[in-house]
């Protein structure tokens, strides 16, 4: 009975978003709403194995007012991101045309095929190795919190990265302005930067960039008012979509190095990334003692900041410290060790903390928001908060998985993807001090 009120009071929030939201798909609050529908549509499914007729009140609670918070993040600034339109507004600003070359377009190709290569030679790929390889990368960036390339290659490898972003926000204005020259050149750095990705060892890359794909796909919809209205079709076409990238992202559990999947049913192996979280969070407050359980202040939450202070003041208490994230079975299922956004939040500050950090997510991300929808108002080019806004997307719909947001906008590493993103930037539209005025072509 918990499960299903819990469902209907998730679906209703998410109604309730996207309509305070001007019906806009790509508003944070939806985005975040979404991403437990999904969870609960999927957990429906999986109701009898996981064992979700006996879900507990508080499993229901959490969720439930975390929605809520950070829809109250959002709320100081919704009113000023609903004014603004997708489109461009001809009285209130001048058009600063940010067009991509062709010849860029080839350098940066080349350039990708160049990092590539030397992912492949540094790493000592091949066909018959490349699944040993990418595994051991894997476990060494879990184990030690590194992988083994070398810093030019990491930063070579974020520059790509950050391409992609570029281009897949790029690539749908390419195909709806019929430039099929550059959507091919785009389409061929988007899939590199997929293929680069890989050299980490994991699959987080890749999702960043498929998602921004579509993520940009609807905001470019939109801003060309291909939109209006929501069609059985199109929502057919998603759900396609969605359970082909499933497919093949269990193909791709085998391609880097996770072989113990290859067994798995589809279903089976999907349930261990979307459904298992909502059981793991109900196991974890039901039978774990999670509640203000860190040693360190936001060991758990804000990783990055304290073991960098941790590290800079020369303090032991954070040490090799490693999250604590245990492998559950229900029923002999195993539900692998992911516990959507909250659990972190739990851990490190109790109930209280889910409300606060959930509505300070709903602050910055709606104010992100805000920012990128307003140099779209006045510029049909690429800023810093467009890339920014489109790995934002990914963080939000994963946000039933884990902790997406604090480990990527809200840490550290974010100023090293900032930077690259800067180089991207600045390589297709010219350093931005050139002439006065310029940099605001790149930031506002």
């Amino acid at each position: 009975m918990i499960f299903y009120v819990t469902f209907f009071i998730i679906f209703v929030l998410f109604g309730y978003n996207f309509f305070i939201n001007n019906k806009e798909l790509t508003s944070p609050a939806v985005l975040f709403s979404f991403s437990f529908v999904i969870l609960m549509i999927f957990a429906f499914i999986n109701y009898s194995d996981l064992g979700l007729y006996s879900l507990n009140w508080r499993t229901s609670f959490v969720i439930i007012i975390g929605i809520l918070s950070f829809m109250l993040g959002t709320l100081p600034f919704v009113k000023m991101t609903n004014r603004i339109s997708f489109f461009f507004n001809e009285e209130k600003g001048v058009r600063i045309n940010q067009k991509v070359s062709v010849n860029k377009l080839l350098i940066f190709l080349l350039f990708g095929f160049f990092i590539l290569i030397l992912n492949i030679k540094y790493l000592g790929i091949s066909a018959e190795n490349y699944s040993s390889i990418l595994g051991d990368i894997r476990d060494s960036t879990v184990n030690s919190g590194s992988g083994i390339l070398p810093k030019y290659l990491v930063f070579s490898n974020m520059i790509m990265l950050m391409g992609g972003i570029f281009f897949s926000i790029e690539l749908p204005r390419f195909f709806i302005e019929k430039d099929y020259i550059k959507v091919f050149f785009s389409l061929v750095i988007f899939l590199l930067s997929i293929l680069i990705s890989f050299s980490g060892g994991s699959r987080g890359s890749s999702l960043i960039l498929i998602i921004s794909l579509i993520f940009n796909s609807i905001l470019e919809s939109y801003k060309n008012n291909k939109l209006r209205k929501i069609k059985i079709s199109s929502i057919i076409k998603v759900f396609l979509i969605i359970i082909v990238l499933l497919y093949l992202f269990k193909e791709s559990a085998v391609i880097l190095g996770q072989t113990q999947v290859a067994d798995f049913s589809f279903s089976r192996y999907i349930l261990l990334y979307v459904g298992a979280q909502l059981k793991n969070l109900d196991m974890a407050l039901t039978y774990q003692n999670i509640i203000n359980s860190s040693n360190v202040f936001g060991q758990e939450t804000f990783r990055s900041f304290v073991k960098f202070f941790s590290n800079l003041i020369g303090s032991g208490l954070y040490g090799d410290y490693k999250l604590f994230l245990p492998f559950n079975y229900y029923n002999g299922i195993s539900l692998g060790n992911v516990y959507t956004t909250f659990y972190p939040f739990l851990r490190d500050f109790g109930y209280f903390g889910v409300i606060i950090c959930s509505m300070f997510m709903g602050v910055i991300s709606e104010y992100l928001y805000y920012l990128a929808k307003k140099f779209n108002s006045w510029n049909d080019g690429v800023s810093i908060w467009n890339i920014l806004l489109s790995w934002l997307s990914f963080c939000l719909l994963f946000s039933f998985f884990s902790n997406k947001f604090y480990e990527n906008i809200f840490s550290l590493d974010i100023l090293n993807y900032i930077v690259a993103s800067i180089v991207v930037l600045i390589f297709f539209f010219g350093f931005p001090l050139t002439r006065t005025g310029k940099l605001r072509r790149l930031f506002f």
